[in-house]
């Protein structure tokens, strides 16, 4: 059935429209330096050089390739259409001239200078640019019609001259931005050409080299692009690529050490697509890509690590601007059918089920960094210190503060009822006047002597005894946090230091540090007077625990998962142990338990006693383990406990 082509009335609003997705900075250097590229492997090799020219006394950013150049007509013809770009490849996958003209719009509305030479001699020089009164995008004309003018052998640059043949670009800028060799973030430092190269060509093509001149160098030196392979492949200390469906990932560990990269290459750390030895959808774990790494099982170590998925020839093309990419329409049927964006999820879900040993790696290592005694009780005393059974203490106590209403109530005690509290300063006086009048008759009955006790401490400003928070070496030290600050008003908080937390000590008849029937069947023992706590490796519900988290782990390598389990296994029993002994400390020195009771709540059997029903302990543990290794059915979407 014959079809009648459809007509494009005014190119300027299509690529106005399409312009909108344009990264205005790096989308230029891309363009121009691909074309330059083709450009030079038609010539059978060249260079491609970024530079300076100045114009009207502004410098202005250019690029220059020793390619074959451009007869008049042929730039005329190529430069003044859509969909025309010189090559013979039409595929979806070619280069049609669309991303250029987009990316010169949006970066460059002040105009675009061609001059091109296709041989020695005479070369042509055109411009692109916006009509002011019409708003319309194309090639500029003089008075006459004519939209190129001659250029002699004398003006060529030195590369062309040197080539025989070639073409150079300026970019004239924005009105409000004239200078187009600056960056458009304000205060960005020098080398954002070469990193703009870097970041998003994977490789130089062979025979061809990139080079960015001095004046746009931190160094004031020229200096080649060389793309982001060649920096990962040197920087690396692990690499490797991993089979996906329909694609290939390849992976680069950095080192821990590796120095800050300077600004003319890629941040590590980040998860991108390739496609034609360039880099898509990139997504850097510092600013935003910390969801995408972890999907792919990389929770730790994530601004050691970069992932760049291939997929196969044929799935996949570029939009119009050449910033992201989607399936193929025409792709093989049974693959994603209905789907137009990349299969992420999917291979992000392989990639982690098939996660490298050194990848897998990172989670221990980055583990081992708080395996230390200190490091643990130090962090652990951090939890703590947020824990609902340590934090407020409240007390009854006036507020000390001037201007308010007299014996102001602050803080009420846990077993006071706050309904029965009269202003302290007459509290306070009353039971001094009890006591000045009934103190001696108060002493001759137990019942007498306890309501004594009480009216003393009323009189000295608290409905309830003050007492001191003791140390582990049973000194006593300040009450609360708020000791020193007499007019604070807020609940005062039981400080949790390191030296409060008890040492921890594990031991095992497997190393012999457990001698046969000690602790058997018994989780732990504590001393009080060297505040230790020695905890039984060997016991079932440890084991137990140990078992389960490498179980839901068992496609990970064996050596990562069970060294993994067994040092988070130990840190949620020491914080569970820990938090029960802290516990025991502040319910002791309530009236309401007898001289010795705290240590009943910490013999063996009791301590044992609390991690025999441990669910938030396997549940802290779990969660741990995912953090660092991921979901353990590989899927990024589990939420399932």
């Amino acid at each position: 059935m014959p079809v009648v082509p459809l007509t494009l009335q005014d190119p300027t609003l299509l690529l106005q429209r399409i312009a909108l997705d344009v990264d205005p900075e790096l989308g230029p250097l891309r363009e121009l330096t691909m074309n330059g590229v083709q450009a030079c492997q038609a010539a059978g090799g060249g260079e491609v050089r970024w530079t300076v020219r100045r114009i009207d006394g502004v410098p202005r950013l250019a690029v220059v390739d020793q390619g074959i150049g451009m007869t008049a007509s042929d730039a005329s013809r190529y430069l003044g259409r859509l969909g025309l770009s010189g090559q013979a490849d039409t595929s979806l996958g070619a280069n049609h001239g669309i991303g250029g003209r987009l990316t010169l719009l949006a970066a460059s509305p002040a105009g675009v200078l061609y001059r091109t030479w296709a041989r020695p001699g005479r070369g042509v020089a055109l411009r692109l640019g916006m009509d002011p009164s019409t708003g319309q995008f194309g090639l500029v004309s003089d008075e006459r019609g004519r939209t190129h003018r001659p250029v002699s052998w004398t003006d060529a640059p030195a590369p062309i001259r040197s080539a025989g043949h070639g073409t150079e670009v300026v970019l004239l800028g924005r009105p409000d931005h004239p200078d187009s060799t600056q960056p458009l973030s304000p205060g960005e430092p020098r080398g954002h050409v070469r990193r703009g190269l870097n970041s998003r060509f994977a490789t130089i093509p062979d025979g061809i080299a990139v080079i960015v001149d001095g004046p746009l160098e931190p160094s004031d030196l020229p200096a080649a692009a060389s793309g982001a392979r060649h920096d990962l492949d040197d920087r690396a200390t692990d690499r490797g690529v991993v089979g996906l469906t329909s694609a290939t990932a390849h992976w680069w560990l950095l080192p821990r050490d590796s120095p800050e990269p300077v600004n003319t290459h890629l941040d590590p750390g980040y998860v991108a697509s390739l496609y034609q030895q360039e880099l898509y959808d990139l997504h850097p774990a510092r600013r935003g890509g910390f969801a995408r790494m972890s999907q792919f099982g990389i929770r730790v170590g994530q601004d050691r690590v970069c992932i760049w998925i291939e997929p196969v020839a044929g799935l996949v093309a570029s939009s119009p601007s050449r910033r992201s990419l989607s399936l193929r329409p025409d792709r093989p049927e049974g693959l994603w059918p209905g789907e137009s964006a990349l299969p992420w999820v999917q291979w992000a879900a392989e990639f982690s089920r098939r996660l490298p040993p050194a990848l897998a790696q990172l989670a221990l290592d980055a583990d081992s960094a708080a395996e230390g005694a200190a490091d643990m009780r130090r962090s652990i005393a951090r939890l703590l210190r947020n824990d609902p059974g340590l934090t407020a203490i409240p007390r009854y106590r006036p507020s000390g503060r001037r201007g308010g209403s007299e014996g102001a109530t602050t803080n009420v005690g846990r077993g006071d009822n706050e309904a029965s509290l009269v202003p302290e300063s007459a509290r306070a006086r009353g039971a001094r006047e009890a006591l000045a009048l009934f103190g001696d008759l108060l002493t001759q009955s137990d019942d007498g002597r306890r309501t004594r006790e009480n009216l003393r401490r009323r009189a000295h400003g608290g409905s309830r005894p003050v007492v001191p928070v003791r140390g582990h070496d049973g000194t006593s030290g300040p009450e609360t946090e708020s000791e020193s600050q007499p007019g604070r008003t807020s609940p005062r908080r039981h400080r949790i230091r390191e030296d409060d937390l008890p040492h921890a000590r594990w031991i095992s008849v497997q190393d012999e540090t457990r001698p046969v029937g000690y602790l058997d069947d018994r989780v732990a023992n504590f001393d009080e007077g060297r505040n230790e706590l020695t905890i039984n490796a060997d016991h079932r519900l440890f084991r137990a625990l140990v078992q389960a988290l490498a179980a839901e782990h068992a496609a990970r390598p064996s050596h990562v998962v069970e060294t993994l389990a067994g040092r988070i296994a130990r840190r949620e029993w020491y914080l569970h142990l820990a938090a029960t002994i802290m516990r025991t400390r502040e319910l002791e020195v309530a009236e309401a338990w007898s001289e010795g009771a705290g240590t009943a709540m910490r013999t063996p059997e009791a301590l044992t006693a609390a991690v025999a029903y441990g669910a938030s302990v396997h549940v802290r543990a779990k969660r741990a383990m995912r953090s660092r290794l991921g979901s353990p059915d590989g899927d990024p979407t589990s939420t399932s406990e």
